[in-house]
Formats: C-alpha cells, structure tokens, sequence
C-alpha cells in the first residue's frame, strides 16, 4: 500500500508503477487517518473520559513547531500572510472565552526531532501564555 499526501504524488507513483490505476497507491491528507486506533498507555486519558461525560466541550488543537518556531532557521514564513504564534494564540483565547471549552493541545511531532519542529515545545510555550 503506497499513501499520498497529495494528488501528483499518486500521478507520480502511478506513473513509476505503468499503472494508472494502481487500487494500491492511496490519497490521504496525513497517513494517521489510516493507522488503526490505539488506547495510549498514558493514563491522563482518564481525565479526557471525565470531560467528556460531563458538559464540556473538548477541542482538540495541534500546534506545530514547525510553523511556531520558524522552521530550522528560525525566520522562515512558509508562505502565511500572519504571525503563525499569534494566530494559534488567537485561536486559543477565542475558544477559551466559552467556560465549557476544555482545550487539548495536542502535538504531532515529539521528541526526539530538533527543538525546530518539536510541536510538544511549542505547546509547552503556548500553554504557558
């Protein structure tokens, strides 16, 4: 099974294969959507069951070190028009003013990666604010 993250990658995959229509080469935005769930050994889940039995409302939002940190060398925009950490901020603050939301940030990359992309710093920085 070949997973794409966009269209020209299965064009190309498809292409190396001399099959246009390869049922094995896959369109997926992120290969987690197609990995099998698994209940984490952490035992803080226990705390997301309690939210959600009672009348929260739990929002679920990934931070990433990439876009916060300014990539490798720290001053790369990537192309966004805005302020990457005060947008996450702004977005944070707007959903916090509703007192049933519980926010989650949650990481995509951990560590061992460079602090550059390490999405559990960046939401280690902004929980701090």
């Amino acid at each position: 099974m070949v997973y794409s993250r966009d269209r020209a990658g299965i064009e190309e995959v498809n292409k190396l294969l001399n099959d246009s229509e390869n049922e094995k080469v896959r369109f997926a935005p992120d290969v987690a959507f197609v990995l099998d769930p698994r209940e984490p050994q952490n035992t803080e889940i226990s705390e997301l069951r309690k939210l959600r039995a009672e009348d929260a409302i739990v929002v679920g939002l990934n931070i990433s070190g990439l876009l916060y940190n300014g990539g490798h060398t720290r001053n790369e925009r990537f192309g966004l028009k805005t302020d990457y950490r005060q947008l996450v901020y702004q977005i944070a603050r707007l959903l916090l003013e509703n007192d049933k939301v519980k926010l989650l940030l949650v990481p995509h990359v951990v560590p061992p990666a460079s602090a550059a992309v390490n999405d559990v710093v960046a939401c280690l920085e902004l929980y701090e604010q």
